[in-house]
């Protein structure tokens, strides 16, 4: 016996379509992240005795980010906090000439995704890879969801 619970956490995380539309004070020009839709359920199931959790990944979504200046950058965060023991990450594909934050555990908190996108424009069907784990100590996590907020920002 390795004392581990008879039944392994389990969690479900739902990320709906957000987009977000930033206009900056001086101008009235758009900055925008769409995302292509909800990548679906991600969900931890059971892993062998004595070896960790899987996570669940999901690749099926793209984003498309429209700037109106160089040196924007790509933030993102979520609207609730993941329970104890649970994480999602995400990881984005950069725009050409800007660079990926690579895998990030999101917060509540704005966090960089990806750096200063080197000139204005819009670039599409860049892809997202969402990435959920779970600690053998988080116990039973029943069905949850949150929203991933994406924002265009000023600034490295």
């Amino acid at each position: 016996m390795t004392g581990r619970p008879a039944s392994l956490p389990r969690a479900l995380v739902a990320l709906p379509f957000v987009l977000l539309m930033a206009v900056p004070c001086s101008r009235l020009a758009a900055q925008s992240v769409i995302v292509s839709g909800d990548p679906g359920s991600l969900d931890i199931g059971t892993a062998s005795a004595g070896a960790p959790l899987d996570p669940a990944s999901d690749v099926t979504t793209t984003y498309t980010v429209t700037t109106s200046a160089a040196g924007q950058r790509i933030v993102a965060r979520l609207d609730a906090p993941m329970p104890a023991g649970v994480t999602l990450s995400i990881e984005l594909t950069a725009p050409t000439g800007a660079a990926s934050a690579g895998e990030v555990t999101l917060s509540t908190v704005d966090q960089t995704v990806v750096g200063a996108i080197p000139s204005a424009g819009s670039y599409s069907s860049l892809a997202i890879t969402y990435r959920l784990s779970a600690a053998t100590s988080a116990g039973r996590v029943l069905t949850d969801a949150r929203s991933v907020v994406f924002t265009v920002v000023s600034g490295t």
